[in-house]
């Protein structure tokens, strides 16, 4: 909110109704968490200093347009990934790169993480990626988790 009409210019971040000391309270879960992977360590620090700034609970979408800013901004992380079958290309997903082939993924699941944790592994298995780097952004918690692609030997008459 700014408010325009004092000598000086007033704004305040009205956008949850935790107040900021509340939302920088929260624990980070990272057992399914590994630096190994090309732009992990990366995504993990922006984010990370993101939260501790602005808090959690906010819009998502301003989390990823904070991550893809310190990553470089839409041109270098926006992208689009082939998603297939065995047979045919299904078409494009748009997704935002950490690293090249490496996606990252935002959420905010209050339940079910594993159930979505199920879909990003049926997602990848559809696609040329090699992995997500996935944090879901809860009140209390962060919790980072690194989800890589289990590619299967092909057959010749896949090939």
């Amino acid at each position: 909110m700014v408010n325009l009409k004092k000598d000086t210019v007033e704004h305040e971040f009205v956008n949850s109704a935790l107040s900021r000391a509340d939302r920088i309270r929260f624990a980070i879960s990272d057992s399914g968490w590994s630096d190994r992977v090309p732009g992990a360590a990366g995504f993990r620090d922006i984010l990370t200093e993101l939260l501790r700034d602005w808090g959690t609970g906010l819009d998502l979408q301003l989390y990823e347009e904070g991550v893809t800013y310190f990553l470089g901004g839409q041109n270098r992380v926006l992208a689009e990934a082939e998603v297939f079958t065995s047979n045919y290309s299904l078409g494009h997903q748009r997704i935002h790169l950490a690293a090249p082939g490496v996606a990252f993924l935002l959420t905010a699941l209050h339940e079910g993480e594993s159930n979505f944790e199920t879909h990003i592994h049926r997602f990848l298995s559809h696609t040329n990626l090699e992995a997500v780097l996935w944090a879901n952004i809860s009140l209390k918690r962060v919790r980072f988790t690194r989800i890589t692609a289990q590619r299967t030997a092909r057959t010749a008459t896949e090939k």
